[in-house]
């Protein structure tokens, strides 16, 4: 964002992984709503941390399966 664009709301939800550690950070700036996030904005945003993180462990999985 330029210094003229700064984000109203920022929300941060954590990736984690099945030990609960965390392995990344999406990140939601929305300049243009004006308000908080909603309920199902938030929930959105928590399903797709969920899925990022399968995804992840599914390619370290795969990663060390090619490497046998």
């Amino acid at each position: 964002f330029a210094a003229s664009e700064s984000p109203a709301h920022v929300v941060c939800v954590p990736i984690l992984n099945y030990q609960h550690h965390v392995t990344g950070l999406i990140e939601v700036h929305d300049p243009r709503h004006g308000g908080p996030l909603g309920p199902d904005e938030r929930l959105t945003l928590e399903t797709l941390a969920w899925q990022a993180s399968t995804a992840f462990e599914r390619a370290r999985t795969l990663d060390r399966m090619h490497d046998w």
